[in-house]
C-alpha cells in the first residue's frame, strides 16, 4: 500500500513524491530555496496575490525528508540564531504543589494580577 501524506490540507501521494524526486534530481545544483522556487512555478503554487508560496512548498519538502521519502541537497547556510541543536536545554524548574493550609484573610492584603508572558503582572483596578 502507498502511503499518503497531508500537508496543509493536501494530500500528497505516491505519484507526487515520484515527481518530487525527478525535480530534485533535475535539478542538483539548486539550493533548497531556488528548489521550492522553482518547483512553485513549475506548479503555478501562488498566493492570491501572485507571490510564490514558497515557505509553504519548503514546508513540505521539509516534512517529506524528514520522513525519509526525499532527499534534499544539503544546507549551504545557516541563518545566526537558528542553531537550535547546540543550545543546552534549560534546568526543569521544581514547583512546590503543597497546598497551602490557612485561609485567604491569613494571606494578608493581595492585588489580582493579570499575567504577561514574561511574568511581570499588572494590577486589576
Amino acid at each position: 500500500m502507498v502511503e499518503t501524506w497531508r500537508y496543509r490540507g493536501q494530500e500528497i501521494g505516491g505519484e507526487q513524491i515520484a515527481f518530487l524526486r525527478e525535480f530534485i534530481a533535475a535539478h542538483p545544483t539548486s539550493s533548497r530555496w531556488k528548489l521550492s522556487r522553482q518547483l512553485c512555478e513549475a506548479l503555478g503554487w501562488k498566493q492570491a496575490n501572485g507571490a510564490l508560496r514558497d515557505v509553504v512548498c519548503r514546508g513540505l519538502l521539509l516534512m517529506l525528508e524528514r520522513a525519509g521519502q526525499i532527499e534534499l541537497p544539503p544546507v549551504r547556510r545557516h541563518i545566526r540564531g537558528q542553531c537550535r541543536t547546540g543550545r543546552p536545554r534549560p534546568e526543569a524548574i521544581l514547583i512546590d504543589t503543597t497546598p497551602l493550609a490557612l485561609s485567604l484573610p491569613a494571606l494578608g492584603p493581595h492585588r489580582p494580577a493579570i499575567g504577561t508572558p514574561h511574568g511581570r503582572g499588572t494590577a486589576v483596578q
